[in-house]
């Protein structure tokens, strides 16, 4: 599973940052096997590196969430799409049914979360026509910094990621697109 391959993020002050699955409350004893809903909760959570308390955690609407990345300004980007690969739970069209109707559905978003001691707030939320988003990556970029993520439509056959359209998003730490561009190859 992908959690397996996302390791901690830590900040200058030696907190670490860790996206997990948040607690279902409709918890039946399985856990998160008898989740019928479209959209998982997951939650970023600040962990202190004195005792392995939890600061604050922060929970992220999302099907996929990626790693957390830290600006050097102290800002957190992560990327979130609610986007399900049409083999997966359908059940009763779970996310089409939310009355969120102004978010397209299947469409991803790059998250800016401010960090303060005991509590987090998403900041900003940019999204962009990709089904999926990768985790951020950060760059100096003359006294300041530029967030980059790669965005990718799904396609219709087998190998669905490599049949789509493939965008390099770069984004200001404030959470204009500075610009992007598709980076298929021909």
């Amino acid at each position: 599973s992908r959690e397996m391959m996302d390791g901690p993020t830590v900040g200058p002050d030696g907190t670490v940052y860790v996206v997990r699955l948040a607690a279902t409350s409709t918890s039946t004893g399985q856990g998160m096997m008898q989740s019928t809903t479209g959209s998982s909760k997951y939650e970023l959570v600040a962990i202190s590196s004195v005792n392995g308390s939890t600061k604050w955690k922060l929970e992220i609407t999302g099907t996929m969430v990626s790693e957390p990345v830290l600006g050097k300004d102290g800002k957190i980007f992560l990327a979130a799409s609610d986007f399900v690969m049409s083999g997966q739970s359908q059940s009763g069209g779970g996310m089409m049914n939310s009355g969120s109707s102004t978010t397209a559905t299947g469409k991803s978003r790059l998250l800016i979360v401010t960090a303060y001691p005991t509590t987090a707030t998403i900041s900003n939320t940019i999204a962009v026509d990709s089904d999926v988003l990768s985790a951020p990556r950060t760059a100096d970029d003359s006294g300041s910094y530029v967030v980059y993520a790669t965005g990718f439509e799904m396609g219709t056959d087998s190998d669905a990621i490599a049949s789509g359209t493939k965008t390099l998003y770069a984004f200001t730490p404030g959470g204009q697109i500075k610009f992007s561009v598709k980076i298929n190859q021909p």
